[in-house]
């Protein structure tokens, strides 16, 4: 049997963070034993200190995400009343991750060691490393969840500074418009790339809007 102790962490954990949190990609902290290797006669049994650490590490990443008296959760109520259904639009599960994201900035950024393919599309991040580092793509190696969310504010003038703290969702926002058009560039460039045009087609083009 599991102690009163533990089963009161984990039903909160369970509250904060969902019924499958040990399993989460977004809390890669969040591992930890169930059963202990000891009796629960013997001292602190190892079950209990992870699950302790666990709890330490919970209480961390809520106030990183949640503020000081809830400010940046109140601030995240608040952009999302003033959000309208038209700003979701279209429906797609992208389009409304990525208004989340602009909603309550702090969510994803408190979650550094997650891969940011759980909410970037492959092209998006890889043209977001390629114009931000200008260095050639590595495409088994996304940046971290954190990383990309820097770099896509920086792109909307986030300067990054140790005075700055995390980006804002003014900067965020911007950055996702820029990114847009750099994915949509990313994508034109390899059709090209593996497809080169003819002459013809070229010299078409050049007509049209020269």
């Amino acid at each position: 049997m599991l102690a009163d102790g533990e089963i009161n962490g984990l039903i909160i954990l369970m509250h904060n963070l969902g019924c499958d949190f040990d399993n989460d990609p977004q809390y890669p902290w969040a591992r930890f034993k169930i059963f202990p290797d000891k009796t629960y006669e013997e001292k602190e049994p190892d079950s209990f200190l992870n699950l302790q650490k666990v709890y330490d590490q919970f209480l961390k990443f809520h106030e990183h995400t949640v503020g000081e008296e809830g400010a940046y959760l109140k601030a995240a109520h608040q952009r999302l009343r003033d959000k309208r259904l038209e700003d979701f639009k279209p429906f797609t599960d992208d389009n409304i991750v990525r208004s989340l994201r602009t909603i309550y900035p702090q969510r994803c950024v408190e979650t550094p060691d997650v891969p940011c393919s759980i909410y970037f599309e492959e092209a998006e991040w890889k043209a977001l490393t390629t114009f931000i580092t200008k260095q050639p793509i590595s495409a088994d190696k996304p940046p971290t969840l954190r990383e990309a969310i820097r770099m896509v504010a920086a792109l909307g003038g986030f300067l990054a500074r140790k005075c700055d703290g995390e980006p804002g969702t003014q900067t965020i926002w911007l950055g996702l418009q820029r990114l847009d058009d750099l994915t949509e560039m990313l994508k034109v460039m390899t059709v090209i790339f593996r497809h080169p045009p003819s002459a013809s087609h070229i010299s078409g083009v050049q007509q049209k809007y020269g």
